[in-house]
């Protein structure tokens, strides 16, 4: 039996005749996160104690105030049922249209209206949807309708999967009601597994009417019924009988409500169970932007997600309870907490399980979400949308995709760690950390230059620092390659920056290890100018000038950070006193990078690569200049953050008319829109 959800103390009941008010309403509203262009769908139910004809009546379909579709209804809905509309193949509509709802999607202004055979409104639902991912239900007191909506007769619940979690065709009522009968004990909760602690509360729409009720574990029903007076709190699988009885009327129907709670599962046992509430443990082995934390036990990976929870508790390598609903996003499997509340860790520190020892070949549903390792491989393909080929030495080939900045077409990688993660209808290895590729274990991490070379202003200070933890660094300069020797044991011990002047032109560093094999020699050659510019970087055209250049102390003030799985990094944008002022340049970009760890208003200084990027998959979208970087240095905080330009009204004049009419031949921005728009990518402005 399906139970909608009811809000505050149930009043009295008294209705007047109006018409065909009362007689048909809207009962339910349903938009899920899941599956929502199958499972959309609007439900009306008959209060009255006959049948009605519906042939004449109609139920318009309202998205973003305008009428979309409408539904001409026809034959006959009995006392107390109810009737649904979809969209065509949901397989639990009564009457279907074709089309998709793309614009029924629980923003203000979505709904629905019912007209009666005479063509006047009856009931006014259009403003019932005020946020996504909801089902709206009429409350059970509600008989009468009005032409106007009444956001009081509504309850609203967070939804996945309207299938399992909507009711179509179900509509819980005080109506129709009886004279001579008690009307039947409804509940609050759905029946079915709800959380441990959850109240539930039970009400009659029969005034003054005593409820009773009883529990059992089974479905034999109790001989013995007390008064019910508080809620009742479940804690185990338990079945709730109901009855309630009036002096001078027939007691009302036995109805009986089944609850249980959530049990402990395996990974295994529960990740393919879309709508399954259950309650699972496992180990932190990473966290992926604002919502995805993958945790896995004994027996497999999952994604605890915090997108509906918020975000809760739990570092890499603790281990912790999840209790939530099983999803899949994007074909992910995923378990969704409701609140941080239902995460708890059971012990810190656990300790991350080993990675599991993979072929590029066994990247597959079986261990997705999974902490995996793939050893001995050679990048054989890197594309722009982020994702690298590696092959192994039985020419098995897989995709690896996050912080890959330093896999290159050709190198031969000992290892890469990362979590298995399906991507575009692919399994791939998502690496979250540059740490989590090795390429040679037995061998010193050569040093990194905070500025690897390139033209700097003289005096400029560039620090070094090896991967390698323990290693000792050693170094020379020079004022060119001829006079700077190969670094050795007996050449200066790297303890503080060096500062770039005529002298030291040419920098020669390596790093050495006991136990190890020494390092490659790492050289950054400097020279002495002015500084390159976010906007040298921008360039007048769609493209970089400097795409697929290595570029190293560019300089900006960070403006935003981005700590979304898809889009990790932050933008920086030039100082307020080092803008050219030309409108058709951009000082501003985005900085592709897992550390995050700056602040709004610190001047940074970037090391990496220029890269022309998509961040989606369709072929028409531009592509976005980025650096990705590979040295992120903060040189000062609490900069002042640079001022916005004006764009529109009291600005810039936005062309409004024209969107490309050279096919991006020229760059046009004051005549094209999209090329306006890409003279100010990554750039703060208001409007």
């Amino acid at each position: 039996m399906a139970i909608m959800m009811v809000i505050g103390v149930m009043p009295g009941f008294s209705f007047a005749d109006g018409g065909d008010m009362g007689k048909l309403l809207i009962s339910e509203l349903n938009d899920p996160k899941s599956n929502y262009q199958q499972d959309r769908f609007v439900e009306i139910y008959n209060t009255t104690e006959e049948a009605i004809v519906l042939d004449g009546w109609k139920l318009e379909i309202i998205e973003n105030t305008a009428v979309a579709r409408t539904f001409n209804l026809t034959g006959t809905l009995a006392s107390g049922d109810a009737y649904v509309v979809g969209i065509e193949g949901y397989e639990k509509a009564d009457q279907t249209l074709a089309g998709a709802w793309t614009s029924f999607n629980g923003k203000g202004g979505d709904g629905a209206k019912l007209y009666d055979a005479s063509g006047q409104l009856v009931d006014d639902a259009s403003a019932a949807l005020s946020s996504s991912d909801k089902m709206f239900v009429r409350n059970p007191d509600v008989q009468i309708t009005t032409a106007t909506f009444t956001a009081s007769q509504w309850t609203s619940t967070s939804i996945s999967d309207s299938k399992t979690e909507g009711t179509p065709g179900v509509h819980v009522s005080f109506y129709p009601m009886s004279d001579t009968k008690v009307a039947s004990v409804i509940s609050n909760v759905n029946e079915g597994v709800v959380a441990v602690g959850t109240e539930v509360t039970l009400q009659c729409g029969t005034d003054d009417a005593i409820i009773m009720y009883a529990l059992s574990t089974d479905d034999t029903e109790p001989t013995t019924y007390v008064e019910y007076s508080t809620p009742i709190v479940i804690n185990e699988a338990v079945t709730i009988w109901t009855k309630a009885s009036k002096s001078g009327m027939e007691d009302s129907d036995v109805i009986s409500f089944t609850y249980s709670v959530p049990v402990l599962n395996t990974i295994a046992d529960v990740r393919e169970s879309v709508g399954t509430k259950t309650i699972v443990e496992g180990v932190i082995t990473a966290r992926d932007g604002n919502y995805d934390v993958y945790i896995q036990d004994e027996t497999a990976g999952i994604i605890a997600s915090q997108y509906k929870s918020g975000a809760f508790a739990g570092e890499v390598g603790d281990k912790i309870r999840v209790e939530g609903t099983i999803a899949a996003f994007y074909d992910n499997a995923q378990i969704q907490p409701a609140s941080p509340t239902d995460v708890t860790i059971i012990d810190a520190g656990h300790g991350l399980p080993s990675a599991k020892n993979i072929t590029p070949a066994e990247l597959s549903n079986d261990i997705e979400g999974m902490l995996v390792k793939l050893t001995d491989v050679t990048v054989t393909a890197v594309d722009d949308k982020g994702n690298v080929t590696v092959s192994d030495a039985n020419n098995n080939t897989g995709i690896v995709m996050g912080e890959v900045a330093a896999l290159t077409v050709g190198k031969t990688i000992e290892s890469i760690q990362g979590v298995v993660n399906y991507n575009y209808s692919i399994h791939k290895v998502k690496v979250l950390s540059a740490d989590d590729i090795v390429e040679d274990s037995s061998k010193t991490l050569a040093p990194n230059f905070s500025i690897s070379g390139g033209t700097v202003e003289s005096g400029t200070s560039i620090t070094l620092s090896s991967d390698t933890a323990g290693s000792t660094i050693y170094f020379e300069t020079g004022a060119d390659e001829a006079s700077t020797q190969d670094p050795t044991t007996s050449s200066a011990v790297y303890e503080s920056a060096i500062t770039i002047d005529e002298t030291s032109l040419y920098v020669k560093a390596y790093a050495v290890k006991d136990g190890l094999s020494d390092s490659d020699i790492a050289i950054a050659a400097f020279t002495i100018g002015d500084l390159m510019r976010i906007r040298d970087i921008q360039g007048l055209s769609h493209t970089s000038p400097k795409a697929g250049q290595e570029v190293a102390n560019i300089q900006g003030i960070v403006t935003a950070i981005s700590t979304d799985k898809y889009v990790k990094g932050f933008f920086m944008q030039e100082p307020d006193a080092s803008i050219d002022n030309d409108p058709k340049t951009s000082e501003g970009i985005f900085v592709s990078t897992s550390y995050t760890k700056m602040k709004v208003g610190d001047l940074v200084s970037i090391k990496g690569t220029v890269t022309e990027k998509k961040n989606d998959s369709w072929d028409g979208t531009l592509k976005e200049t980025q650096i990705v970087a590979t040295w992120v240095e903060t040189l000062s905080s609490d900069q002042p953050i640079p001022a916005a330009v004006v764009i529109g009204e009291g600005g810039l004049a936005i062309p409004n008319d024209i969107i490309d009419n050279d096919s991006f031949s020229n760059f046009d921005p004051e005549e094209d829109g999209i090329d306006f728009y890409e003279s100010f990518r990554r750039y703060a402005y208001s409007n």
